[in-house]
């Protein structure tokens, strides 16, 4: 794809994104209020652990294989990782307005590997949103 064909694939992924974040927090707050009214309509057991792998691409800055995913702390975590795949600057401004990585965070255990991988995942965005211009420089 190319010309405005490209920019109008990229808006819709953004604008999904951003559609994702928010219906995904949404279902987290109502599961950990009441997990036995609330089911997540996802396959993952939700346990307190979580992949050394998730957490190494994420480090790396690299996609992980949905397949792969073992725990629904693997899924908080990848997407977390959605950020590398925005399009635009201000996707991320409005992620960051809306604190959706923050809320994402506050869902996964605290430790020391989700710590790095917070820390990690800030900068790329604070870096992206400082770089700015309309598309973010893969």
């Amino acid at each position: 794809m190319d010309g405005e064909c490209l920019l109008f694939s990229k808006l819709l992924r953004d604008a999904d994104k951003l559609d994702i974040f928010n219906v995904l927090l949404d279902c987290y707050k109502r599961h950990r209020e009441n997990p036995a009214e609330y089911k997540l309509e996802m396959d993952f057991p939700d346990l307190p652990e979580y992949s050394a792998e998730v957490v190494e691409a994420i480090l790396n800055g690299q996609r992980f294989d949905y397949s792969k995913l073992r725990t629904l702390n693997d899924m908080k975590l990848l997407q977390l990782g959605w950020v590398y795949d925005v399009n635009f600057t201000a996707t991320l401004k409005r992620i960051g307005k809306r604190k959706f990585l923050e809320k994402i965070v506050d869902f996964l255990p605290q430790t020391e590997d989700i710590e790095k991988v917070k820390e990690k995942i800030f900068e790329y965005v604070d870096s992206a949103i400082e770089r700015g211009g309309m598309e973010v420089k893969k």
